[in-house]
């Protein structure tokens, strides 16, 4: 049978429950048409990614679990999402909260070809937001959280290359077309997400 492109939302609400403030996480997947829903499978697995390393999210995203919106992207637009729910487990989250924009970058790939720019065949979904207290090293990722993000990946990645309905995809809207995940990286480099930073409460004049 056909392999249909869907796309799967994770979403961090935050405490002050705008949904301005919400941390929004873009998953793609190839799924065979007709068998069992997506998320039945998947769902389990991405909560298992995220428990992970979820003492170190930021206080704000803490005491809840994160949403979830499928939506099928053979579907004509404007699209209505097939499922919307919670991902399963609370966020534990941290004692405090570090900037929102702070954020630590999951890159990932498909298999390049020739004649077929690279950009396209890859991926990135950028985790957070963090707790203060989130280990660091000279400014950079701590190599404890570090290696347990990573992980994660590995052990998400091996779970959806094992499942016969259900792949992990980079999806190029260029192409139109998804190409299964085989491997990624995750540096110990910060990233800033400036559009995830609050406004301002307060502003002193000189």
């Amino acid at each position: 049978m056909a392999r249909e492109p869907w796309l799967c939302q994770v979403i961090f609400t935050m405490d002050s429950n705008n949904p301005a403030d919400a941390v929004v996480n873009t998953w793609h997947f190839n799924v065979e048409a007709g068998t069992i829903d997506p998320w039945t499978a998947v769902e389990p697995r991405l909560n298992t990614f995220y428990q992970a390393f979820d003492a170190y999210y930021s206080q704000k995203a803490g005491g809840r679990a994160p949403l979830t919106k499928w939506y099928n992207l053979a579907d004509a637009k404007p699209r209505v999402p097939h499922r919307e729910g919670a991902l399963g487990t609370t966020i534990t989250g941290g004692a405090d909260n570090a900037p929102s924009e702070l954020a630590v970058c999951l890159s990932y790939k498909a298999a390049f070809i020739s004649g077929t720019p690279k950009a396209r065949r890859r991926g990135r979904i950028y985790l957070g937001p963090w707790s203060r207290s989130i280990p660091d090293t000279d400014g950079r990722l701590d190599v404890t959280v570090h290696g347990a993000i990573t992980t994660a990946a590995g052990v998400f990645m091996a779970a959806m290359a094992a499942d016969a309905n259900n792949d992990w995809i980079v999806y190029s809207t260029v192409d139109q077309a998804g190409h299964e995940v085989i491997g990624g990286w995750v540096d110990n480099a910060w990233d800033i997400q400036r559009r995830r930073g609050e406004l301002s409460t307060s502003r002193l004049t000189f």
